[in-house]
């Protein structure tokens, strides 16, 4: 039902001298409350929930004495709202609503003691579990992204993108523990750990952070730490000539342990669907 076609409801015009307007309310909710009757059949538990609060509006409405064509617009704008929301349309600000989740523990209540605290939260853990479940067996349901992308995209620096997008382009990137030197096995000690040139190589702004850099973006699962080397060997030598290696090679005797910086799968599909790479 359109918003501009309340004509098929059955609401009858009468004078508000003897009640007409909290009649028209009630016939409007008559016929409001059969339009979500229908959707409820369609759309299970979302449909009921929308349905209750429907049948508050409608209520509210009569005790207030509000007239018929208020709480028809209400409701239209209201069932357009959750719908948008059920089914991932973009809203008027442009944002994608997308899956929605319930809420974990969205109030806080502090009246209830911690058990009961603690139940309820349990409870809506499983209810998004639920949820994902029943995603996942819906053959209509479409995730074109991973939910995850949005999060991550606020919480990467603008260096962080430039690394992950040298990593989609150029492949691994070679890396160098330097240690002491021991004829024992594990008797050697770490002095430099994950010495690189990914920040020159990516061209980024902040270069004295590429580690940083690195540890967040591990942690967020874009990036990992290989112990195998890169396949060319001269990209090693390259690295061992770079003043920080030399200078943690000087401080006594040293040997260099190759490792390798690699993009995650994950990290690559977020990288090819998140920032550009031309």
């Amino acid at each position: 039902m359109s918003e501009h076609e309340p004509t098929d409801l059955p609401v009858t015009r009468r004078g508000a001298g003897d009640g007409g307007d909290r009649i028209n309310v009630v016939s409007a909710g008559v016929g409001l409350a059969r339009l979500t009757i229908g959707t409820t059949a369609r759309v299970g538990r979302w449909g009921l929930g929308a349905s209750l609060r429907l049948g508050n509006r409608v209520v509210k409405a009569a005790v207030s004495g509000e007239t018929a064509t208020t709480l028809i617009d209400d409701a239209a704008h209201a069932l357009r709202d959750q719908a948008r929301d059920l089914l991932g349309i973009v809203d008027d600000a442009g944002k994608v609503v997308g899956f929605q989740m319930p809420e974990v523990n969205p109030h806080n209540r502090p009246e209830l003691d911690a058990e009961t605290q603690s139940t309820l939260t349990a409870r809506a853990l499983r209810a998004r579990g639920a949820a994902l479940l029943d995603a996942s067996a819906d053959v209509e349901y479409d995730e074109p992204f991973h939910p995850a992308y949005a999060r991550i995209l606020e919480e990467l620096a603008p260096d962080e993108a430039r690394i992950l997008r040298l990593l989609a382009r150029e492949g691994e990137q070679p890396a160098v523990d330097v240690r002491t030197y021991s004829p024992f096995p594990g008797g050697s000690q770490l002095i430099a750990p994950g010495l690189n040139m990914v920040g020159a190589e990516a061209g980024l702004h902040y270069v004295d952070r590429v580690l940083a850099y690195l540890n967040n973006l591990e942690r967020l699962g874009l990036v990992w730490f290989s112990r195998e080397a890169v396949a060319d060997p001269m990209a090693y030598q390259v690295l061992e000539a770079q003043p920080e290696v030399i200078e943690a090679m000087g401080k006594g005797r040293t040997k260099t342990v190759r490792r390798s910086i690699q993009i995650t799968p994950f990290g690559r599909e977020f990288t090819e669907a998140c920032i550009p790479l031309t």
